[in-house]
């Protein structure tokens, strides 16, 4: 048992005695699991040899709970309802099709697996249906009912979900301020490790994630890579911008800006695509903003912008750099000239390798798609460096489908076309971005879900036919 096991314990117990009552209980654990989902992946509440619990997945556990007890006396969301069971429905057939009628070629199991596949020329076998596959059924029906519930609150409860996720994940931010000091400034990296260690226990905390590319002095908080962390503050982000839209108060920008800084500092490419992603939402909503004619003024300041974009992109093609995010982009570019599965004689750990096994996770997975588009390869047969390809590859068109129904249509947006739009922007983001970082059954999704309306501006949390 770690200090992290204790604090967790510590906290949990605090809520049980302020918050008695099984609706705040299920507002604050479930913005709890939010916090500890998305900034923390190192260490385990409870570890038993290769069996592990960890820290959101016991808050979860705990909320799950809470959700089926409320759901008995909640006026239920049909429509939501309805998708849920249909992707439960989904999940399962695949799973039942695996049993009976199996895919028959080689799957590469996990990420990690497809470095060993493609450097190291280990060659997967076929899909062996365990509890891998079941551990993730699990996942999806948490998923379901923490998010059916959810949707069952009143708008000011959901509010009250995202502020105690900020102030769950404030002290994460702090420890920032820290690692900065220590890392950035002292050069005391190590140092850093072996506090985190001590804390919450080894578990998935290696060097590797640290300094896989040659660049020490990166910022990962209590993520297992910098990548992570930047994603987690990425998703800090969204929060600190939807709750200044809903609230007014400056702190929610101060720490948003903070959290940018610190997103940059991990020098992650991960937190390239992020940063890239709020600069569309930010030009999104600055022109919907404007009236007709000054629209058309911003469309061909656009179209200038995207040319002159275009001529970076090709000079980052043609040239190389030591600056570390030149570097990335780069050799994110020039790997798009070969994607063969063939293998690649190459050392992984470098710039080039770290950023190809991304991209041929990608095409690997979207190829097991088209073997079994409809239904998919069951969940937990496989996973890429991409969420998007990961469901699609596990629950084909169709449970893809429905999860997007479920995640993102089940409520009532007057701005329905262009919610439509950010939420299909959003899935084309999710091909690019680790199913590792952002899981398509994450309790996160409650954050992503509430930008979305809220940016779309105009949004009534109800449903049409509830």
């Amino acid at each position: 048992m770690t200090i992290g096991t204790i604090i967790l314990l510590g906290c949990i117990g605090w809520i049980i005695c302020l918050h008695p009552s099984l609706n705040k209980l299920f507002i604050n654990f479930t913005a709890l699991a939010i916090a500890l989902e998305v900034m923390i992946s190192v260490g385990a509440f409870l570890n038993f040899g290769s069996f592990d619990i960890g820290f959101s997945e016991l808050v979860i556990f705990l909320d799950i709970v809470i959700a089926l007890l409320l759901l008995t006396k909640s006026r239920i969301k049909r429509k939501a309802m309805l998708y849920g069971i249909l992707l439960l429905v989904a999940a399962c057939f695949s799973f039942a099709l695996q049993i009976i009628y199996p895919y028959k070629g080689i799957v590469v199991p996990d990420s990690a697996s497809w470095d060993l596949y493609y450097f190291g020329g280990v060659i997967p076998g076929n899909i062996v249906i365990g509890i891998n596959q079941i551990k993730e059924i699990i996942h999806l029906i948490c998923y379901i009912f923490i998010f059916q519930q959810v949707k069952c609150l009143k708008e000011d409860d959901q509010l009250d979900i995202l502020h105690k996720t900020f102030v769950y994940q404030v002290p994460f931010i702090y420890f920032s301020l820290f690692e900065i000091v220590f890392v950035k400034i002292l050069r005391k990296e190590t140092l850093v490790n072996s506090i985190i260690k001590f804390m919450v226990g080894n578990q998935y905390l290696n060097e590797a994630g640290v300094t896989s590319l040659g660049v020490t002095n990166r910022l990962k908080g209590l993520k297992s890579e910098p990548s992570m962390y930047g994603f987690a503050l990425f998703i800090f982000i969204l929060l600190c911008i939807s709750l200044y839209n809903e609230l007014g108060r400056k702190k929610y920008l101060y720490y948003g800006a903070f959290a940018f800084v610190v997103m940059l500092l991990s020098l992650s490419f991960t937190a390239i695509v992020c940063a890239f992603i709020l600069i569309v939402f930010a030009v999104l909503k600055y022109f919907l903003n404007l009236d007709k004619k000054k629209k058309c003024d911003f469309i061909v300041l656009v179209i200038i912008a995207l040319i002159f974009f275009g001529v970076c992109i090709y000079y980052i093609y043609t040239h190389q750099f030591s600056n570390y995010y030149l570097k990335r982009m780069h050799m994110a570019l020039i790997n798009f000239d070969d994607l063969s599965m063939d293998g690649w004689a190459g050392n992984y750990v470098d710039y080039d390798g770290s950023t190809k096994i991304r991209l041929i996770s990608i095409v690997g997975s979207l190829k097991y798609f088209f073997t079994r588009p409809f239904l998919g390869l069951a969940l937990g047969s496989t996973y890429a460096h991409s969420t998007m390809a990961t469901v699609m590859a596990s629950m084909g068109i169709i449970g893809t489908f429905i999860w997007w129904k479920f995640t993102f249509q089940t409520v009532y947006v007057k701005k329905r076309r262009f919610y439509i739009i950010l939420t299909m922007i959003w899935c084309t983001c999710l091909l690019v971005l680790d199913n590792g970082l952002f899981p398509f059954y994450g309790v996160e999704n409650i954050i992503i879900v509430h930008f979305f309306e809220k940016f779309s501006e105009k949004i009534v949390w109800r449903e049409k036919n509830g």
